[in-house]
């Protein structure tokens, strides 16, 4: 297949082909602002890469955030420009070159579980930084096909996610072997030179300049949201000595994983008046609800022997199976509060109290740290969090908010233990 792309192509497009086509790594990303040309040059390479497999029957992966938007980001213009017939089968596949090229969408942890299981010569990913990191790392390891290339494209997002410090900042390195590992691009808006002028003045005028999608969308810049959800805490040490005796109670939250990497988290928070700390935390993915069980049940008996007997434990109500296994395992534990509306109130809940944190709660530091409000295109605040590496946020959340609940409707101001209720109501 001959395609005349003569005129058709930007000076850097040009630029990055010819690099990819004298150095050949083994991943190439391209990163930047939108419109600028990025799709573009991964769709010519992938047709270019997977045609000299041509009718050898191997397998080729794309992923994008869902099925609907690998059609309209990558399934279209290969039928567009090439020709291509990409109607998805009911496996969400089709034929390309005698080859079989599946197709994910990867924003959910749970599209992970179908990328097992097979090789996969080639996998495209179109815009990574909306896909689960368990699809990610399921793919990288289906590419174990001998000659497979992986190809990335991506809008900025906040500076310090995992696709940018993990790979686009690590561009360059090389194999042991000296051909490049990873290939990253940057692309300005500016870089799509068949761009109408006036479109382009049109598109900058409608973001505000120096807003985060301006600087995003329009000069590409991997640039932080500034709406992280949390600011108020405080990293401080936890108390010396019991904490029975230094709180007036001890309470925790549990998230529980869904299988695969999706992790099981808990946090151990002792409550005092309208302070509280978060003084323990376990965090674990690809476990069982039971060894999970036996890790939040290790963390307590290492801080306070007997621990696990004072503490209310509040668990996603979503999955009643996981919150018995926890109680027939000897934890005091109650579904959490997730009536409409109580991510919100949650949130406002947290916000409201006095909140520190131990040091050595390294896995919620980093959660909440990155834990921000959703934004629509026009920049403006959302009504939720975003979903996105937040599962000590939800434990911590259950929590708070729940044992306030509970503690307003069924206890007067001077009562501390909360256990009390919670093992008359199990009779």
């Amino acid at each position: 297949m001959r395609i005349n792309l003569r005129g058709k192509l930007t000076p850097r497009q040009l630029e990055v082909i010819k690099f990819y086509l004298d150095n050949e790594p083994r991943q190439l990303i391209l990163e930047g602002a939108v419109r600028s040309g990025k799709t573009t040059v991964n769709n010519l390479l992938w047709v270019d890469h997977v045609a000299k497999f041509r009718g050898r029957k191997k397998k080729f992966i794309i992923t994008g955030n869902t099925l609907g938007s690998v059609k309209r980001n990558v399934l279209d213009d290969l039928s567009g420009l090439f020709g291509f017939d990409t109607s998805l089968d009911s496996r969400n596949e089709f034929d390309m070159f005698g080859n079989r090229v599946i197709c994910f969408g990867g924003g959910e942890s749970d599209a992970a579980r179908s990328l097992k299981g097979f090789t996969a010569h080639g996998w495209y990913a179109n815009e990574v930084t909306e896909q689960h990191p368990e699809t990610i790392r399921q793919a990288f390891a289906r590419c174990s096909g001998h000659g497979a290339k992986i190809f990335w494209d991506s809008n900025p997002d906040k500076p310090d996610h995992p696709v940018k410090t993990g790979y686009i900042d690590r561009n360059g390195v090389h194999l042991s072997n000296g051909r490049i590992a990873i290939s990253s691009w940057h692309f300005a808006l500016e870089d799509n030179t068949f761009l109408d002028p006036e479109y382009l003045d049109s598109l900058k005028l409608s973001i505000p300049k120096g807003s985060v999608w301006y600087k995003r969308n329009i000069e590409g810049a991997w640039v932080a949201a500034g709406h992280v959800i949390y600011s108020h805490y405080r990293e401080e040490e936890r108390p010396a000595g019991e904490l029975s005796a230094v709180f007036d109670e001890m309470i925790a939250g549990v998230d529980f994983g869904r299988g695969g990497q999706s992790p099981f988290a808990f946090v151990l928070i002792g409550r005092r008046e309208n302070s509280y700390h978060i003084v323990a935390e376990a965090y674990r993915a690809g476990c069982l609800n039971t060894e999970f069980i036996a890790l939040a049940g290790g963390v307590l008996e290492r801080i306070e022997p007997g621990l696990k007997n004072r503490v209310v434990v509040y668990g996603d109500s979503a999955d009643p199976d996981k919150i018995r296994e926890w109680r027939d395992a000897g934890f005091l534990i109650s579904g959490a509060d997730k009536s409409p509306y109580s991510v919100r109130a949650g949130i406002e809940r947290v916000m409201s109290v006095d909140l520190a944190i131990d040091p050595s709660c390294r896995e919620t530091l980093r959660e909440i740290r990155n834990y921000e409000w959703e934004l629509d295109n026009s920049e403006q605040v959302m009504d939720a969090p975003v979903k996105y590496n937040d599962h000590l946020m939800d434990a911590l959340r259950y929590a708070v908010y729940s044992h306030t609940r509970l503690y307003k409707r069924n206890y007067p101001a001077e009562r501390k233990a909360p256990a009390i209720f919670i093992e008359k109501r199990q009779r």
